[in-house]
């Protein structure tokens, strides 16, 4: 039996120590573990301890697989694309200081695992100035499940850009590489699908082809 199950409470997950499982003999209990986890623990002695109490004891092994499993399906449920939330900053936005373009990419061939991907450029919306029609249009603007749409947010004062990523499947705008044809520049995008293009000329795009290189 797992040392461990889940509970879930409204949008939120939650760890349960199933006490029944754990060893009440020299093992550490739960929190010791997940603060060893978490690098979280300060004193030396004690970390070395733990580490060697590990290599002869399977059951706190399996605790400890078991709340990387976890950490990883609350970081996946944390995550969300940032559509929504990088794009409610825009209606903070003086409507003149900003251009706004957005850019649907669709694949030249349906998606297959291949880890470089190549996407036609498509500009759907190019606006200046920037009004909430606009704003909520990029908001809501379709995306299929193999697609991925740039929303570009031009400041009219430095000319720089940065771009927000969107794609239904995390891989697709997470730590990926932009490259933009026929320049051939390269982006790199952050865990957020955030991008600083700069001084780069979004009108070039259009009807051109984007490679994506997927990252880890």
């Amino acid at each position: 039996m797992s040392p461990f199950f889940y509970l879930r409470n409204g949008g939120t997950l939650y760890l349960i120590a199933n006490m029944k499982s754990i060893k009440k003999n020299t093992c550490p209990n739960p929190d010791l573990l997940e603060a060893f986890f978490k690098k979280r623990i300060c004193s030396e002695n004690q970390l070395q301890q733990i580490k060697a109490h590990l290599n002869h004891c399977n059951q706190c092994q399996a605790t400890i697989n078991e709340l990387q499993r976890f950490f990883l399906i609350f970081e996946d449920e944390a995550s969300k694309p940032v559509s929504s939330t990088a794009f409610r900053l825009l209606k903070q936005v003086v409507n003149d200081q900003v251009q706004i373009t957005g850019i649907l990419l669709k694949p030249v061939e349906p998606l297959n695992g291949h880890q470089s991907l190549d996407f036609y450029t498509d500009i759907v919306v190019s606006e200046n100035p920037v009004n909430n029609n606009h704003i909520k249009y990029l908001e809501c603007m379709p995306v299929e499940k193999d697609e991925v749409f740039l929303r570009i947010v031009k400041s009219c004062s430095t000319n720089e850009s940065t771009c927000y990523v969107f794609a239904h499947k995390k891989r697709l705008y997470r730590n990926v590489t932009l490259q933009l044809h026929p320049s051939g520049e390269k982006f790199i995008s952050d865990e957020r699908g955030e991008i600083e293009l700069g001084l780069y000329d979004i009108n070039t795009l259009n009807n051109q082809i984007v490679t994506i290189s997927l990252g880890d």
